[in-house]
């Protein structure tokens, strides 16, 4: 609207707002009304304080109102008014304690909407109705701190503003420090000093290195003439004015004085028209009613700059003129760079070392005085606090009783937490965990767990033989296999070499994408002649037979000729193919074993003469049967499952272990869709990483079918057969159907109702991921919960992502995989490697977007914490302990010839390939610039198989201007030199 668009001008307002009838209108206002005629309703506000033109606001949508207290309400969309509510449900306390600090709050109402994840910000502080992210709807209120932030600006931002953007600190600097007052006033001062070290130590200190030490806007009062100031908006009004803040509470030693001073500055104005703060109490129906006295001079309602607040804080402080004196004003306010770092309280930042440090000093039978501490801190907390007592190596097994009685560590049920408690019981050598530790790998087939504590154990003389005879007793047992034949290599393997758990998730999409041919180097890992001809859909029939524990059936694999041949080479393994059809006639085939056995045997059809045309078409049937071995199924008796009710099959393909189900160019450079049709015994249900397409049957068997219309890589076949209940997830909030759900869990009925309510949260991350990434293409996404044999933390199976039940830990601590699992649908699964030697494509960029992902819905110190932690504990361990510096798999890209690949897996991908990703968006402009640039490269590159030049060469093409950046980065180092990467992020 045509205003003076500057906050150094403040006026009232009133509107009328005519709305479809269907709809709801809200505005940064007090409602005065609504009058309907015909289709529309008109609805009248009134904004009886002067505000600056940039807090005017309106929403008009489909939303319901919840009450949270007299003056707090929450609006949003229907399908999740109830869930808002309780989330936002401290929102009184929050403002009452924010009165307490900043003095009455002055604006009658404090309403929340929650808008569409389209909405940029954590929050926006519009008077009277505060706007926010539906990303703070964690189902755990531990996003609410934002509300804190906001509601501070209802005293810092909006009663007392800055009189131009050049002096922003003092809208937001102070607001941050009111939202630390808030936040410690409810959390306890520790939690205060902690938001603020780490303000300091990565916000600031971000913003200060993206822009540069000398550049202008690194000032807290920068010049901005000629500049939009959307373009300065950075951490540095916030951090650097609420460091000053900080600093100069500590300087004066008094903080209640000081908070005295911070109510006497919100409070104070020139001479006002009294008549008109009255009635805004009156007109807002404020309990008890709170009027203004003739005479009285506040600032607050009016707009400022920097000189008259430090001139306040000087007629204020006027006692401590000379510890005033003492601060470098010119420094603080007008000199770039970093300013003089406050003192902050690290306590929370160093709780874990501090607390292991005292264990580990603690006399035998006695806990440390600070052992309380443990029972508050957050499960990772407590995770590090074991490893870092681990990692001293002074933990005598003396002291092992007491610290787990203390914990009652053997009951936790936290597997992280108990799994770190096991590795420091076997580190110190403490009899007592060696059942303890046999009897969780027995429960639990994450690799993850399983073989470090295998290996630990066959390290101990002491526990060697029970380890052995345990071992060795369940290595035949079908649940055990994939668990065992991992263990057996750590085991039996001079150097210990352990590889990570691959994480992954899948996708599904509408629309039928063809395979685009980039050329490639030839996968290592495949006989594929992918190169002459390519498999573009597969026509899947099973019966499954739990008595032989086979798969029974045939592939229809559609072909496309790319250039004249007269073979078709495919990838098996122990298949026992019948026969063989070319468009319908019988043809001739030969299997040869490749010498090394893990490959498994090289397929070849030969063609007929008629197909054997350039852009040719052929249908190739094959019946087969797999082997009772086959090395991607997991068959399982009905006294091995969690109801012990029925028998129970899962499949694990990634990453060569397609063709053990299935005869296919096992390779990830191939995609195609999948069409499937699967008997099974009837009272069973059977899902696949597809989209079902309904079932039929009778007494004894049922027939299910699904179709998988996206193209995708072999290894993403998947299939899971049991008694299985499902529950729907939270409602898919933009749906045009009311009723359509796009996230599910299944599992066993005794797992199922507890597995619902632990990834209860999985729509609020898909939405989030969604924000980063773009849309989610799949359709569906639904998980199971599989038997604890499964030996990894989670599988990205399109449209059907299977879980450890180690997740289930029953406080929702250990959920953050499935914001990795569901990154996979973009990375990994949409954009995939073309060969395992490129593996980081895959995992490199998922474990970037996931850490994105708890950035957004935890916070960016969250996200920082988490890449520091992988950094430290998950690729040094791996290139130092679990490899050597100098190994071949300890690069980002390796060389797969004759190598097993799930020999190489490692977290070297993983933390390594992060690690490059948040070095180049720190080096070319920060987390905004290169999640546009996320999105552009997802999109470019959808439905493909590519390498790490491909993605190379599309980001220098991205980034034409900042080639001189990018040269800077020494690429060969951090693709093919073994070891640590050359740069460490900052």
């Amino acid at each position: 609207m045509p205003c003076m668009d500057t906050p150094s001008v403040k006026s009232s307002y009133r509107a009328e707002v005519a709305v479809p009838c269907s709809l709801v209108c809200l505005m940064s206002a007090i409602g005065k009304g609504k009058k309907q005629s015909g289709d529309t309703t008109t609805y009248t506000f009134e904004q009886p304080v002067a505000i600056p033109s940039y807090l005017l606001a309106i929403v008009v949508g489909h939303i319901e109102r919840r009450e949270i207290s007299p003056r707090c309400d929450v609006w949003c969309e229907p399908s999740i008014a109830d869930a808002a509510k309780w989330e936002f449900e401290s929102t009184e306390k929050f403002l009452q304690t924010a009165e307490q600090l900043a003095g009455p709050y002055r604006w009658g109402r404090y309403d929340l909407v929650v808008l569409p994840p389209t909405f940029p910000f954590g929050g926006m502080e519009n008077p009277c109705l505060t706007f926010v992210t539906p990303t703070l709807l964690a189902g755990d209120r531990s996003q609410v701190g934002v509300i804190a932030h906001e509601i501070a600006h209802s005293w810092t931002g909006n009663l007392v503003t800055n009189a131009s953007w050049e002096h922003f600190w003092l809208n937001e600097g102070f607001t941050v420090f009111l939202e630390r007052k808030i936040k410690g006033r409810l959390d306890g001062e520790l939690a205060r000093q902690f938001k603020s070290e780490c303000g300091y130590d990565e916000g600031l200190t971000d913003a200060v290195k993206r822009f540069g030490e000398t550049h202008e806007f690194t000032k807290l009062i920068p010049k901005l003439d000629g500049v939009d100031p959307d373009d300065v908006f950075s951490p540095v009004p916030y951090e650097k004015g609420s460091a000053l803040l900080l600093t100069i509470e500590q300087l004066l030693g008094d903080p209640p004085r000081f908070e005295e001073f911070l109510r006497t500055y919100i409070n104070k104005q020139l001479p006002m028209d009294i008549g008109l703060a009255n009635s805004i109490f009156i007109l807002v129906g404020a309990h008890p009613p709170i009027f203004f006295l003739e005479g009285e001079e506040r600032y607050a309602f009016k707009s400022i700059i920097t000189d008259t607040w430090k001139n306040e804080l000087y007629a204020f402080f006027s006692d401590k003129k000379s510890l005033l004196d003492s601060i470098d004003w010119d420094r603080w306010l007008h000199a770039p760079g970093m300013p003089p770092k406050p003192k902050y309280d690290s306590s929370l930042m160093d709780a874990c070392r501090v607390l292991a440090a005292d264990w580990t000093s603690a006399a035998v039978n006695i806990a440390p005085a600070t052992a309380a501490n443990f029972d508050h801190m957050l499960p990772g907390q407590k995770v590090e606090t074991l490893n870092k007592i681990r990692s001293s190596g002074k933990f005598s097994p003396e002291k092992m009783p007491l610290l787990t009685s203390r914990y009652k560590l053997e009951e936790v049920k936290n597997a992280e937490v108990k799994f770190s408690w096991l590795m420091l019981g076997l580190e110190t050598k403490w009899q007592p965990i060696i059942p303890n530790a046999l009897a969780f790998v027995l429960s639990v087939g994450r690799l993850k767990y399983c073989r470090p504590i295998y290996k630990s154990l066959f390290n101990w003389p002491a526990a060697r033989p029970s380890a052995v005879q345990q071992f060795e007793s369940n290595r035949k047992k079908p649940y055990r296999v994939a668990l065992v034949h991992d263990t057996l290599y750590v085991m039996r393997s001079p150097v210990g070499r352990l590889s990570m758990a691959t994480s992954s998730c899948n996708q599904f999409t509408f629309a039928r994408m063809c395979y685009c041919h980039m050329r490639p180097r030839r996968d290592p890992c495949s006989a594929a002649n992918n190169h002459d001809i390519i498999v573009t859909h597969t026509a899947i029939k099973w019966d499954v037979t739990f008595q032989l524990r086979m798969l029974i059936g045939q592939a229809t694999l559609e072909c496309t000729m790319i250039r004249k041949t007269d073979k078709l080479l495919l990838d098996v393994r122990d298949l026992s193919i019948r026969s063989v059809t070319v468009d319908g006639k019988v043809v001739d085939f030969r299997i040869a074993p490749n010498a090394y056995t893990f490959f498994g045997s090289k397929m070849t059809v030969y063609l007929p003469k008629d197909v054997q045309e350039d852009g040719g078409r052929l249908s190739v049937v094959i019946l087969y049967s797999t082997s009772p071995d086959a090395t991607a199924l997991q068959w399982m008796k009905k006294e091995q499952t969690a109801d012990k009710k029925a028998p129970y099959l899962f499949s694990q393909c990634q990453a060569i272990h397609a063709r053990s189900i299935v005869p296919c160019m096992d390779t990830p450079s191939v995609k195609s869709t999948y069409e499937a049709q699967v008997t099974v015994p009837a009272g069973l249900t059977c899902l696949m990483s597809a989209i079902g397409e309904g079932s039929k049957g009778d007494d004894e068997f049922t027939t299910f079918f699904f179709k998988q219309p996206v193209a995708i890589p072999s290894y993403l076949i998947a299939i899971v057969v049991g008694a299985l209940e499902k529950r729907d997830i939270k409602k898919m909030r933009f749906a045009l159907q009311p009723q359509f759900f796009r996230v599910a869990v299944w599992a066993e009925p005794s797992v199922v109702d507890k597995a619902h309510w632990e990834f209860s949260e999985t729509e609020d991350i898909l939405t989030c991921a969604e924000e980063i990434a773009g849309k989610y293409i799949w359709g569906r996404y639904d998980m199971v919960c599989l038997p604890p044999s499964f030996p990894f933390g989670g599988m990205e199976n399109p449209c059907l992502t299977f879980l450890t039940p180690t997740l289930i830990a029953g406080d929702r601590s250990l959920v953050s995989v499935i914001a990795h699992e569901i990154a996979h649908s973009w990375s990994g699964n949409l954009v995939t490697n073309s060969s395992w030697e490129h593996f980081w494509l895959n995992e490199g960029f998922t474990m970037f977007i996931e850490r994105k992902i708890c950035g957004r819905l935890v916070s960016e110190d969250y996200r920082q914490f988490m890449s520091f932690n992988g950094w430290t504990n998950n690729l040094i361990p791996a290139v130092y302990e679990q490899f050597t510096p100098t190994h071949q798999f300890t690069k980002l890209i390796q060389d797969h010839t004759n190598v097993d690949p799930d020999v190489a897996f490692s977290c070297v991908p993983y933390e390594k390939g992060s690690a490059l990703l948040f070095y180049l968006e720190q080096k070319l402009g920060g987390s905004e610039i290169f999640e546009a640039y996320l999105r552009d490269y997802l999109t470019t590159f959808a439905h493909k198989a590519i390498d790490s030049h491909q993605w190379k060469k599309h980001l220098y093409e991205y980034f034409q201007d900042k080639r001189d950046i990018l040269n800077t980065v020494d690429f060969d180092a951090w693709f093919h030199a073994v070891g640590m990467p050359p740069e460490k992020p900052e």
